[in-house]
């Protein structure tokens, strides 16, 4: 499996969109980064993680250690799992990178923050996410590290991430 650092380039907004909502947390991909990252933010509070990935090599890596708040699944697609409770965040960084954008759309209602991966110009081509940010009210861009990465919700307006 490779992996480089700048695939946690995520991390400074991850960080802060945690701190700054409640409620459970989904993680749609899992990742060297992400997992581990949000586990460790979320498990001292009791707040529920639940994590899908549909590569075995991905979800191998996490299947020690983790504890009753942190639930992880591998699944063939996620298009077919149930996302429709509530979720206070959605971390998206899933393959194929064409199904983040559907994923997202899918959330649009139903999660306070969803945050999408490798959001970058250049990108857009395989990810299509230009379609769906006139979705949402409010939308942050954080482009200080490549792959970028962007914020979207219709209930907070994202000030907290401007600081």
């Amino acid at each position: 499996m490779k992996w480089t650092l700048h695939w946690g380039s995520h991390i400074p907004v991850l960080i802060k969109v945690i701190e700054n909502s409640e409620d459970d947390v989904l993680e749609l991909g899992m990742g060297v980064y992400s997992t581990p990252l949000l586990h460790w933010m979320c498990t001292p509070s009791g707040r529920r993680v639940v994590s899908y990935e549909n590569h075995a090599n991905y979800f191998s890596l996490f299947q020690n250690g983790l504890n009753q708040f942190h639930e992880t699944y591998l699944v063939d697609n996620l298009d077919d799992i149930d996302i429709s409770q509530e979720w206070g965040v959605a971390f998206i960084d899933s393959e194929p990178m064409e199904q983040r954008a559907r994923l997202a759309q899918r959330l649009l209602y139903n999660c306070r923050f969803v945050i999408l991966h490798d959001t970058q110009d250049r990108e857009e081509k395989f990810y299509g996410y230009k379609r769906i940010y006139p979705l949402f009210k409010y939308r942050y861009n954080y482009t200080q590290f490549k792959p970028n990465t962007t914020v979207l919700s219709n209930l907070d307006n994202l000030e907290f991430l401007n600081g």
